[in-house]
């Protein structure tokens, strides 16, 4: 109309944006939770973190921290970074670093640690070996001697 040449429609891009995938967590630790309805009767391994409220009969090994909470029973072995216990735990416990042991706790066995708090009230009934400038692996071999 009024003389003006109409120009063909330009094409529109159908730009859509690429899915982005979730990156990988930062984080390099695990943690592994252990409910109080469970009931572990066997060896556990775990390469985090553990919570423990349930029941274990068994060993367990944590690279990183062990929690035990005020009503989870433990009869077995426990080798661990460092540890919180509340409830009760029969067995030796080697604890790389600080064992920290909860008003609530009953605890007996044998205990080989770098560093030890025990709140009053916890019941400690342990022969108990606390690092002097060794690791707890020399700690473990100088027991066995």
């Amino acid at each position: 109309m009024f003389g003006k040449k109409s120009n063909p429609p330009t094409p529109v891009s159908n730009f859509a944006p690429k899915p982005v995938s979730p990156s990988p967590s930062v984080s390099s630790s695990s943690h592994t939770i252990i409910g109080e309805s469970v009931i572990i009767e066997g060896n556990l391994v775990c390469k985090g973190d553990l919570r423990v409220d349930g029941i274990i009969n068994g060993n367990i090994k944590a690279a990183g921290r062990l929690v035990q909470g005020n009503k989870s029973i433990i009869t077995g072995d426990i080798h661990c970074g460092s540890a919180d216990l509340e409830g009760t735990t029969q067995g030796k416990i080697l604890c790389q670093d600080l064992l920290s042991v909860k008003s609530t706790a009953v605890i007996k066995g044998e205990v080989l640690m770098s560093k030890l708090s025990v709140e009053p009230g916890a019941v400690f009934n342990v022969n108990c070996q606390i690092n002097q400038g060794k690791t707890v692996t020399n700690l473990v071999e100088s027991a066995a001697v």
